[in-house]
């Protein structure tokens, strides 16, 4: 794939990627996220590694890495979540993208879109019939020229006190 006359090379992550995937959902995390102390983060990477060593390779988690020659420059995430189905989506087959990220200096080159399209390709051929996201306002044009629209129902969350 050709994007801005850069190479791109997209792989699918398998369990001998985890480090690889931990460090870059890390770096998203870390623009989103206040300051946090070295054992906080250093406790979720170990947390993180475990998730993708486990979950990559059984089908119940993909994450795609974007590579320009060997670096990595971006990389997302696909979970396939099975629920009743309604009237937009009757399967009940969605797959929740999520873990979008793409290194600073390779943004507005394609890559998160390519990684998008791949995440996509790959649901289809689980049988996902239809995919959702949360998007921060940097990432919503690239979901909008995918052809995701914004839900009006509102997000939220409950976390217990740890």
């Amino acid at each position: 794939m050709k994007s801005n006359d850069t190479n791109i090379r997209l792989h699918v992550a398998r369990a001998s990627d985890a480090e690889t995937m931990a460090e870059y959902r890390l770096r998203f995390n870390l623009e989103l996220s206040p300051p946090q102390t070295e054992e906080t983060v250093r406790k979720l990477k170990t947390d993180m590694i475990g998730y993708f060593r486990e979950h990559s390779d059984d089908g119940s988690f993909t994450s795609v890495i974007a590579y320009i020659g060997e670096e990595v420059a971006g990389i997302g995430s696909m979970e396939p979540r099975i629920i009743p189905g309604n009237f937009k989506n009757p399967s009940g087959r969605w797959g929740f993208i999520l873990n979008m990220y793409t290194v600073p200096v390779h943004r507005k080159k394609g890559i998160a879109a390519a990684i998008l399209n791949k995440l996509i390709s790959l649901g289809k051929e689980q049988g996902l019939t239809a995919f959702e996201l949360l998007a921060t306002a940097e990432g919503r044009p690239v979901y909008e020229k995918a052809g995701f629209e914004i839900f009006p129902s509102p997000c939220m969350r409950y976390i217990p006190a740890r």
